[in-house]
């Protein structure tokens, strides 16, 4: 037998022997024992059914109720931009916040509100806690009597028989950073009453610190 015919018949045999184990490799991804390629293989470790399930973490604030007017997450130079904040607060947050989240909805008459403020480098958020409770005694807000422990409630309110808005804004420092609550409106009752369930909502789900 010549060197050109046995080469051949040991190319064949090769050749044969590769497509076997190509046939074979195929069988065991797809058909984890090659008798039913719909049942795919998996090897991956599922986890120890003994140990429940972990829930994810709720978000840190509470989605006020009602249409959503602000729903965003930004620095705090992209908030003072879109004059979501006014000057004379913006010059109080300015040097400390480095982010806001903001969720903001309305509802009839009433505005209600959500925020989380993060502050930069080398700031501290008790420091950034006492400025905003400064600002708003300085603009003639008035301190709730009763307030939870760890919170200032702050609210502004028309003078009798004088037309303007009831304003609730409340601050405190989270494990996220410092929170706001806020209700306004015309309405006094419906304000109080909007207040109140979101700031509880907002106490239970992420409660106060320090």
């Amino acid at each position: 037998m010549g060197a050109t015919t046995r080469f051949a018949r040991l190319s064949g045999v090769m050749a044969t022997i590769a497509l076997l184990i190509g046939a074979t490799v195929a069988a065991w991804v797809w058909g984890g024992d090659g008798s039913d390629p719909s049942n795919l293989r998996s090897d991956q470790v599922q986890g120890d059914p003994r140990r429940p399930n972990v829930p994810a973490p709720a978000p840190p604030l509470v989605q006020p109720k009602g249409t959503v007017v602000l729903d965003t997450t930004a620095k705090f130079s992209a908030i003072e931009e879109a004059k979501v904040i006014g000057e004379g607060e913006a010059v109080v947050l300015r040097p400390q916040v480095g982010t806001v989240t903001m969720l903001v909805t309305t509802q009839n008459t009433t505005t209600t509100g959500t925020w989380l403020f993060t502050v930069l480098p080398g700031h501290k958020l008790s420091d950034l806690l006492s400025s905003i409770n400064q600002l708003y005694t300085d603009a003639g807000f008035k301190p709730l009597v009763g307030a939870q422990a760890g919170t200032t409630v702050m609210v502004s309110r028309p003078a009798d028989g004088e037309p303007g808005n009831v304003v609730y804004r409340a601050h405190y420092i989270s494990t996220h950073g410092v929170v706001r609550v806020e209700a306004y409106g015309p309405g006094a009752t419906q304000v109080d009453e909007a207040f109140a369930t979101l700031f509880t909502a907002q106490l239970t789900n992420t409660p106060p610190v320090g």
